[in-house]
């Protein structure tokens, strides 16, 4: 799979050692750029990038819904889809998860985004560079789908 570098402070994925098949993706933030993220009811907003303690960073606050850029176009073969899960630092250290637990990237999508949502009851930061998810590619099955008249048993 190729990978293009939008921004050049992005890191290019790696295969993980200890997660066969799969590799980290990490937020890549530019100071002054504005995040987009939903709040509870639904509303877009978007954020200035910081800088907090030293780092370039978001901050996500309880029930907001963010779009964390990656800062790279995901080259993704045919009959491919690249699928993104949360990992456990961000889950269970910062209450964050990608929403719809697992997300999707299409081929020809653009700039890969992971969506994370704030399920604890307390502001998390995201830091530039910092892993937000685990991505693994994986070969869509073409199928039908096909109504019967017989219940299933």
């Amino acid at each position: 799979m190729n990978v293009f570098r939008l921004n050049k402070r992005a890191e290019i994925p790696t295969p993980t050692s200890d997660r066969p098949g799969q590799f980290d993706i990490k937020a890549c933030f530019d100071l002054g750029s504005k995040v987009s993220y939903h709040n509870s009811v639904n509303k877009e907003n978007f954020v200035p990038v910081r800088v907090i303690s030293g780092n370039v960073c978001v901050q996500i606050y309880p029930a907001q819904r963010f779009a964390i850029p990656t800062g790279l176009i995901f080259d993704i073969p045919e009959g491919h889809i690249l699928r993104l899960m949360s990992t456990a630092n961000v889950t269970l250290k910062k209450g964050l998860v990608i929403v719809d637990g697992t997300g999707i990237i299409n081929p020809h999508s653009g700039e890969a985004f992971v969506t994370l949502h704030n399920i604890s009851d307390t502001p998390a930061i995201i830091n530039d560079g910092e892993s937000i998810a685990l991505g693994m590619l994986e070969q869509a099955l073409v199928y039908d789908i096909t109504e019967t008249s017989e219940r299933p048993s």
